[in-house]
């Protein structure tokens, strides 16, 4: 398991100040450490180095575990390991500062932290901008999740100061009375409004320029408040901010503008390289700066540089120069960052506009030169930023390969990591790269421009045909997660013209396959899908295969054969289109994909179990969950996060529900949701979101928390254009608004956007006629058993049995789904009301009959042998 990026950072902080507090305190800490994590230890130093130096080396720990059992493992040593530093007597205190910028990785170690029970005296304290959180954002799950353990959590809203917090702040510092000191704060916040930084700095300008002094005789501050009323000032930070940058020393000023362009945060040593100097020079120059309160030393750091010892310190800068430091300690890098991003913005603004495009690639050409391979991959971000703002300068073909598979590596990570849009930049800068041109259109596909045509001719030619495919095919992926598919469409078209093989096609037609299911055209995806199993040359198996021993499957060598796995994804992908449009393909598609699967072992294979499990309960529940949990067993095998929405969808939603009660699925399904997001698998994650909400519903949970999860999860959905889920999870939440609030209940409401993300406004009558449009069983089914139960809630009896009578028609469309079971037992229900209320001599169809009620019974009956939780109470209310 890959711990998050911001709690490794707050260890390895925390690590440097165990480090800085003395040999007795090391030593007091290693036993306490090594007490806890006991030979387990590795697993903490590899992703925290600092903790070697106070263990000590720590065995290997190589062994063959699941990913489920590695994560586990890990989550059990952590604990261990943060439960050391919190104690009655030693509480420990965590400030994480921007957590709207933190990974999913972070914010999902970090909750499992705060809900354990065996991690105590711990308080976390955690800042993020409001602005950039909404419902849907990772971190307002994160926190909901805490809540809902119970966890004590307390929101506090920090805003800008006012006048009489002013006042106080200025009384404290400057002792002085109160008259002065509200008439001194009414002056300083109507320049600054109230924010802290911007007071901090307009002091210090003061004091610098001599308006603000210090009267020793006196011990206190002095001010004219008339002279400070008409001093020049601004109401932009960034410009006080420059005129403190002025006033520095011009060598000093020059390295401070070199340190903007490498970031908030840069090592001295970077910046030596930059600048071609040495370290030590450096470091002086920067010392200006530091004394000015520009910039702050990250932590405590030292390196031997030209015989000399350079110790800089965290909270007291200073430096030491000597000639006797002798240590065998391996050097490290002398951190420092901005004292905010004002002042790198200020320091910046020193650049000339036309001379930053040269200067930032000139920074990344020499940090790419002077980085081997693994260094490059590991600062791909920092490097790909300074080249990206220089790209147009590149002009040699070797170079601007080199560049674009630089941006291809940073798209990556940052598409690990859930930041889509900045992956779709890292791999647009690529394309352009390797093409001339940043934005690809269908019009490009056959593009006539000279300069086009020229790198064209490079970057397809033989050597370069598989770099280039890989760059194009993670660019459309990036596009595909950022919801630009007309983007990703035109990618695909433009891989097809240059496709080599037919692997290499029907690669490209899995993508767009995704595309479609997501804007709901499942006929397109449909027909992209058979037609890539025409490539392959493999067949639809129409006889049920055997499902050999599960054992034995679990113990299959790993499938290799690419053709064979290249038919499995499309096999995979043509699952939705074919459940909703074509039932009698869709069992083929599970039939071939087992028949496959007995060939090896992968994750592909465990979809095709999982699949063949889903069909299987509709007619024999035993055999499916047994191949619902292979299904599971075989995922388990594989560290495999692209696949775990998939098959928790099926197994938890729409298998174990005939076994267990379906109130069980909520968590699992809830985490694979996530997973499925981190994992960009949008498509399963969706089904994911709908299917927690179903449960929620069916489960009897109190009807506005089912509402609230609804909302959240649909607003994602819409803003995601993921239609197919949308429109599915809509006509629950518009049963769930319509028998909590009905008075409230729109007639028009927003169920997607338009390509330029404008509302579009909808009825259930609109809603209604798009899905038999589509013909959408699946959908078309849940529509009239959700209208059927709101008028059964309405006694309006005979229009339920209509509605249900209705649905009956389409229950092709969801073969093996528990809304079968909430279907027969409501239809039931609506029937044996019209018999008690109504004059049966009125009625001559036979949906009004008991045989109606006799076949749901039936139903129902052998559903209850199985799940008496989930079913026998509606066999004995009927």
């Amino acid at each position: 398991m890959l711990a998050g990026v911001v709690c490794v950072c707050v260890c390895r902080d925390l690590m440097r100040q165990i480090l800085a507090g003395g040999k007795k305190s090391v030593n007091k800490w290693k036993h306490l450490i090594q007490t806890a994590v006991g030979a387990t230890g590795a697993l903490i130093v590899d992703i925290i180095p600092e903790l070697e130096r106070i263990i000590g080396p720590q065995p290997d720990l190589s062994m063959d575990l699941t990913p489920s059992d590695a994560e586990n493992r890990f989550n059990h040593v952590f604990f261990k390991f943060v439960s050391v530093f919190g104690s009655p007597k030693h509480p420990l205190v965590l400030f994480i500062d921007n957590l709207q910028w933190a990974d999913t990785a972070s914010l999902k170690l970090l909750q499992v932290i705060l809900t354990s029970t065996s991690i105590n005296s711990l308080l976390v304290i955690g800042a993020y901008r409001d602005n950039e959180v909404d419902e849907s954002h990772p971190l307002t799950d994160m926190i909901n999740n805490v809540r809902s353990e119970q966890v004590p959590v307390t929101d506090l809203e920090i805003k800008p100061l006012t006048v009489k917090h002013t006042c106080e702040l200025l009384r404290d510092s400057m002792r002085c009375s109160e008259s002065e000191g509200l008439i001194f704060a009414d002056l300083l916040h109507r320049k600054t409004h109230g924010n802290p930084f911007f007071m901090h700095q307009l002091l210090r300008t003061w004091h610098s320029d001599g308006l603000l002094t210090f009267d020793f005789k006196r011990s206190c501050w002095v001010w004219d408040i008339n002279v400070l009323e008409h001093a020049v000032a601004t109401d932009n930070v960034v410009e006080l901010v420059l005129r403190q940058i002025r006033k520095l020393r011009p060598q000093a000023q020059n390295v401070l503008k070199y340190a903007a362009a490498l970031g908030d945060t840069f090592s001295v040593e970077v910046l030596a390289a930059v600048l071609k100097k040495s370290v030590i020079v450096v470091a002086g120059e920067l010392w200006d700066s530091v004394q000015a309160g520009l910039i702050l030393p990250v932590e405590t750091y030292r390196a031997s540089v030209e015989g000399h010892e350079l110790h800089y310190h965290d909270h007291c800068a200073s430096f030491n120069f000597s000639t006797s430091y002798n240590d065998e300690e391996e050097s490290t890098l002398y951190m420092n960052r901005f004292l905010h991003d004002r002042v790198q913005q200020a320091a910046y603004s020193l650049i000339p506009e036309e001379e930053r495009p040269l200067l930032h690639l000139s920074i990344g050409r020499r940090l790419y030169a002077g980085y081997t391979q693994q260094e490059v991959e590991e600062n791909a971000y920092s490097i790909a930023n300074q080249v990206n703002m220089g790209k147009q300068l590149v002009t040699n073909i070797e170079e601007r390969q080199r560049y674009a598979v630089l941006n291809q590596i940073a798209g990556k990570k940052a598409r690990l990591a859930s930041a889509h849009l900045a992956a779709v930049k890292y791999f647009d800068t690529a394309v352009f790269l390797l093409m001339g041109r940043e934005i690809v259109t269908d019009e490009d596909v056959h593009s006539t421009d000279p300069t086009h045509l020229a790198l064209e001719t490079e970057c397809w030619k033989d050597e370069r045909h598989e770099q280039t495919m890989d760059i194009l095919l993670e660019a459309t992926i990036a596009h595909y997660l950022n919801i630009d598919y007309d983007q990703a469409e035109a990618l695909c078209n433009l891989m097809l013209v240059h496709a080599k093989t037919e692997l290499e096609k029907v690669l490209i037609h899995e993508k767009q396959m995704q595309f479609h299911i997501q804007m709901h055209h499942l006929q397109e995806a449909l027909d992209i899908g058979l037609h890539s199993l025409k490539l392959l040359k493999v067949e639809l198996v129409t006889e049920q295969p055997k499902l050999t021993d599960p054992q034995l499957l679990l113990l299959l060598p790993p499938l290799v054969d690419p053709v064979i796995m290249a038919a499995l994804r499309i096999l995979m992908g043509l699952c939705v289109p074919t459940y909703i449009l074509r039932p009698d393909i869709n069992t083929h598609v599970a039939f071939t994909m087992v028949t496959l699967g007995a060939k090896g072992s992968s994750p592909l294979c465990a979809f095709g179990y999982a699949l063949f499990a889903l069909l299987a309960c509709a007619t024999d529940i035993d055999e499916g969950h047994r191949a619902g949990q292979l299904a599971q067993q075989m995922l388990g095998q594989y560290k495999a996060p692209e696949f775990t929405a998939k098959i928790s969808a099926m197994f938890f939603a729409l298998v174990d529900v005939w076994k267990n009660h379906v109130r069980s699925s909520i968590i699992p399904l809830q985490l694979a949701a996530q997973v499925g997001m981190e994992a960009g698998d949008l498509e399963w994650a969706g089904y994911c979101m709908f299917y927690v909400t179903d449960a929620m519903f069916f489960s009897g949970d109190p009807l506005d928390q089912v509402r609230k999860q609804q909302d959240v999860y649909l607003r994602g959905l819409i803003a995601r254009h993921q239609l197919l889920q949308s429109t599915y999870l809509n006509i629950w939440s518009r049963l769930c608004h319509r028998l909590n609030k009905p008075t409230t209940c729109p007639d028009r409401y927003m169920l997607e956007l338009d390509k330029n993300d404008g509302i579009v406004e909808v009825t259930d009558e609109m809603v209604l006629s798009s899905i038999e449009k589509a013909h959408n069983g699946f959908e078309i089914f849940t529509y009239h058993l959700a209208d059927g139960m709101f008028k059964f809630y309405s006694r309006d009896y005979t229009a339920a049995v209509t509605a249900f009578e209705t649905a009956e028609g389409f229950r092709a469309g969801v073969v093996g789904l528990q809304t079968n079971a909430v279907h027969a037992f409501f239809y039931s229900l609506a029937v044996i009301a019209v018999i008690r209320t109504e004059n049966l001599d009125h009625f001559s169809h036979a949906a009004y009959s008991l045989n109606v009620v006799q076949r749901n019974q039936e139903r129902l009956r052998r559903w209850s042998k199985h799940c008496q939780s989930n079913y026998y109470h509606k066999y004995k209310l009927v």
